[in-house]
C-alpha cells in the first residue's frame, strides 16, 4: 500500500507581501528579470524590453489612451499601448504556459548634468516628477555634488 505524500498547511506567516524577481519566457524569449507583484492590478512592460521583441510581435501592439495612477496617486503611467504575449513561467515538466495583456510603459527618464566638471557623468531621473519637484531634485544635486559619488 502506497502512502500518499502530505505538506503541511501554508499559514499566514508563510506567505511574504514582497514581489517576487523571477525568469521567464515571453513568446520565446527568455526575459531575464520578470517583476511579480501579486498585488498587481496591471502587468507592466517597460518599453525597453518591448524594443528587445521581434517586429511580428511588436506589430500586435493596439494604441490606448488612459493614464493608469496609482491608489496614491504617486505615481503616473503612461502607456505606449497594450499587446497580449504568450508567456511561460518555470522549465522541464514543471512550467504554465499563459496569454497576458501587457500594458506597455514608455521608459520615461532623463539624463541630466549635475556636475559640469564631468561632462560624461550623468544621473538619470525618473519623469514621475513634477517639473517643480524635478527642479528641485536638479537644484538639490547641484547643490551637494560634493556629497553624491
Amino acid at each position: 500500500m502506497n502512502t500518499p505524500i502530505t505538506f503541511p498547511p501554508v499559514l499566514a506567516d508563510d506567505v511574504l507581501d514582497e514581489p517576487l524577481i523571477i525568469e521567464a519566457e515571453v513568446e520565446g524569449y527568455l526575459v531575464r528579470k520578470v517583476f511579480v507583484d501579486h498585488g498587481a492590478a496591471v502587468q507592466v512592460m517597460f518599453e525597453h524590453c518591448f524594443d528587445n521583441l521581434p517586429s511580428s510581435v511588436k506589430a500586435r501592439l493596439t494604441l490606448t489612451q488612459p493614464e493608469l495612477v496609482g491608489f496614491s496617486r504617486e505615481q503616473q503611467l503612461i502607456p505606449i499601448g497594450k499587446v497580449k504575449l504568450e508567456v511561460a513561467f518555470g522549465s522541464e515538466g514543471i512550467y504554465r504556459r499563459m496569454i497576458m495583456k501587457f500594458t506597455v510603459k514608455e521608459s520615461e527618464e532623463e539624463e541630466v548634468l549635475i556636475n559640469p566638471a564631468f561632462p560624461k557623468q550623468k544621473v538619470t531621473i525618473g519623469a514621475q516628477f513634477s517639473k517643480e519637484c524635478r527642479l528641485q531634485l536638479i537644484n538639490l544635486l547641484k547643490d551637494n555634488m560634493d556629497v553624491f559619488a
